[in-house]
């Protein structure tokens, strides 16, 4: 018979109190965690164990390599170097955005130079974009500012830029943006 007691709960048959069962950990769970900490510490900076960050300071990346090479023969170091998207006008840079109202722009033929790449596909997608949908309407007066699109390629070093190059891609007249 049960007693009211605030004693700990027993057992009828037994007399004893009763207790939870510990806690076991399966083998396989332990195995697999050793096995993912030895990888990850013996790996080195191999994916998924990377010790850098997705998006770390740019000073930190592999650095890029340039052109092709003879078999076997070192390639010069030129260190990491980006694509960036933008427009200029009358020799100063500004956003796509900031015009509109665009003829003979060609959108399509905005791609990034080989061998650069462009961390900003998103960015490179919405200028096409917005050029697309700003086109000139067919009897609208050709705009009064020549605009160029294109890429300013830049090439980076331990100790900052080290150099920037504006390469047109494509060219035409728009209206500024009211």
């Amino acid at each position: 018979m049960p007693s009211s007691s605030s004693g700990p709960e027993m057992d009828t048959d037994e007399r004893r109190p009763t207790a939870t069962p510990p806690t076991r950990v399966s083998r396989w769970a332990v195995l697999s965690c050793i096995l993912y900490l030895s990888v990850a510490f013996s790996s080195g900076g191999v994916f998924p164990f990377s010790p850098f960050s997705m998006y770390a300071d740019i000073g930190s990346r592999v650095p890029a390599r340039k052109g092709p090479t003879p078999k076997g023969a070192p390639r010069e170091d030129i260190g990491p170097r980006a694509a960036i998207i933008t427009a200029k006008v009358d020799g100063e840079f500004v956003r796509a955005e900031n015009l509109e109202h665009f003829s003979g722009l060609d959108a399509a033929s905005l791609v990034p130079p080989r061998g650069w790449s462009s961390s900003m596909q998103y960015r490179i997608d919405e200028v096409i974009l917005w050029l697309q949908r700003n086109e000139m309407a067919p009897d609208e007066a050709l705009g009064p500012l020549e605009v160029e699109i294109g890429f300013l390629l830049v090439e980076f070093s331990p100790d900052g830029i080290r150099s920037q190059q504006w390469k047109p891609v494509t060219q035409g007249h728009a209206w500024p943006r009211h």
